[in-house]
């Protein structure tokens, strides 16, 4: 594996006419090296949480863009060695957490987010509806169908279809420190006012939703004190550029 090509490079947003990602057959050397520090890890993180679930993810390790394309190889790996190496602060500056992420627009230019609910990695944090790619998206060649994991969060989370949505040309990568976002772009000829009455039913209708309320930016006062994770902050601030 070699190093990423992207990370020493400012946290920045890049418009995408493609990805593709594909999952290679290397190991993560990181985790095999701390296989016994992650399981200790691991049984502490999950005693305190016992709705974690150590199934399979992926991390990236190389990546490039080139004339507006974007690939990646990723390497196949689990929950508790991810968990691990984000609580550590990202040690290992040679892979990226890569994942999809759906990026919603109101019928009046608004971006809807949703809050995480409590028992999640990002409990109280607004971001853009999304996940973790798993052994779901991954077909038989080792391709990763991006389109379809962020189709399948944004329904899981907030109970709209693509299908009722109109889907924007292109993507959006955001990269902000250890993270990628690949964003999706949706387009609603809905109301964000109209958006929020439908993610809320939603929610309310969920034993454990993931969400426990939609948030929608309007401008860049929005965003002032609002809690994201990195990734949402950079792409938000892109979008709504302070004057």
């Amino acid at each position: 594996m070699t190093i990423d090509s992207t990370a020493a490079r400012p946290d920045r947003v890049e418009h995408l006419a493609s990805c593709e990602l594909m999952v290679g057959d290397g190991r993560w050397a990181f985790a095999d090296a701390n296989a016994a520090a992650i399981d200790a890890h691991w049984a502490k993180r999950h005693a305190e949480n016992p709705a974690m679930f150590d199934g399979t993810l992926f991390v990236m390790g190389d990546s490039r863009v080139e004339h507006g394309r974007f690939s990646g190889t990723l390497v196949r790996t689990s929950f508790k060695r991810l968990l691990y190496w984000k609580d550590h602060g990202y040690p290992d500056a040679r892979v990226r957490d890569v994942f999809g992420s759906a990026l919603i627009t109101s019928a009046e230019g608004h971006v809807v987010l949703g809050r995480q609910a409590a028992g999640n990695l990002n409990a109280g944090l607004a971001y853009l509806p999304g996940g973790f790619i798993d052994h779901r998206d991954v077909a038989a060649d080792g391709r990763v169908d991006l389109e379809a994991s962020v189709a399948r969060e944004l329904t899981e989370e907030t109970g709209l279809s693509p299908a009722e949505l109109q889907r924007q040309p292109g993507l959006l990568a955001t990269h902000a420190g250890a993270l990628t976002s690949i964003a999706v772009p949706y387009r609603s000829a809905l109301t964000s006012a109209d958006l929020v009455r439908r993610i809320a039913a939603h929610i309310a209708s969920e034993a454990s939703p993931e969400l426990s309320e939609p948030v929608v930016i309007r401008g860049a006062a929005d965003l002032r004190g609002l809690g994201m994770p990195s990734y949402a902050s950079v792409l938000l601030a892109h979008l709504f550029p302070t004057k």
